[in-house]
């Protein structure tokens, strides 16, 4: 895993082979072969982003709240 960002740092445990890079490269891949599925608990346009917000603030979720954009 490699950032190109001029300011990035790898944090200590956090370098190629850690423990960390190897829990996320799992996750990833469960996500890309679908054995793990996120919960979505609300799905709102971009355009209501304040709503969503105040429904996140609000601290009721079960899941998480998705915005999508149109392009």
């Amino acid at each position: 895993m490699s950032c190109s960002h001029p300011t990035a740092r790898i944090r200590p445990g956090c370098g190629p082979g850690s423990a960390r890079v190897q829990r996320c490269s799992g996750a990833a891949t469960s996500l890309r072969t679908g054995a793990f599925q996120p919960v979505v608990d609300r799905v709102s346009p971009f355009d209501e982003i304040a709503a969503a917000h105040r429904y996140m603030d609000a601290d009721t979720q079960i899941g998480k709240t998705v915005v999508t954009v149109e392009h």
